[in-house]
């Protein structure tokens, strides 16, 4: 990029802004409307904590494997999290968990299980399952999953242990 086509993008985007200031400004509502403007998606309130939560929570491992033409096998292994379902729960939320951070996108369920798949390849078949473990293996190491009810009304159940993604016990993390 030249440093004239810089300057041009720059004095567009400083247009763009004293244009959307000059709006917000003729409108009544002052230089703290193009603030309000800029950022006016609410947050919505936090919800209540209800004491109770899901229990029971039980893991599987499955593999899935389907011939190629090439004589290999195309694989996948999806690690399945269930627990019991908890009265009055409308639906299950689901994060995600590493050792930096809990996730802020929560997955949603209606039903009282998730899947994800936690292993994949395309390998001999006498291969596949070592290949799977040590796929498993890394899952493990990296991410865990948690859950809480969601009760409707703003109201959720506390979270669940966290349990390592590709467990096949249902031993908190």
């Amino acid at each position: 990029m030249t440093a004239l086509a810089g300057r041009r993008r720059r004095a567009v985007g400083v247009a763009l802004l004293l244009g959307a200031g000059a709006v917000a400004f003729i409108s009544g509502a002052g230089a703290t409307g193009v603030a309000r403007w800029a950022t006016s998606k609410a947050e919505p309130p936090a919800p209540r904590v209800d004491i109770r939560t899901v229990t029971n929570l039980r893991v599987a491992l499955s593999t899935v494997t389907t011939p190629v033409p090439s004589g290999l096998v195309s694989w996948t292994t999806t690690w399945t999290l269930c627990w019991d379902p908890l009265p009055g729960a409308i639906a299950y939320d689901i994060q995600a968990m590493t050792s930096e951070s809990a996730s802020a996108r929560l997955r949603r369920s209606v039903s009282p299980c998730f899947m994800v798949d936690v292993a994949a390849g395309e390998d001999l078949e006498t291969e596949v399952a070592a290949k799977r473990d040590t796929q498993v293996a890394m899952q493990r190491a990296q991410i865990a999953y948690r859950v809480r009810a969601d009760l409707g009304s703003n109201v959720v159940s506390t979270w669940s242990p966290a349990i390592d993604a590709g467990a096949t016990s249902n031993r908190p993390r």
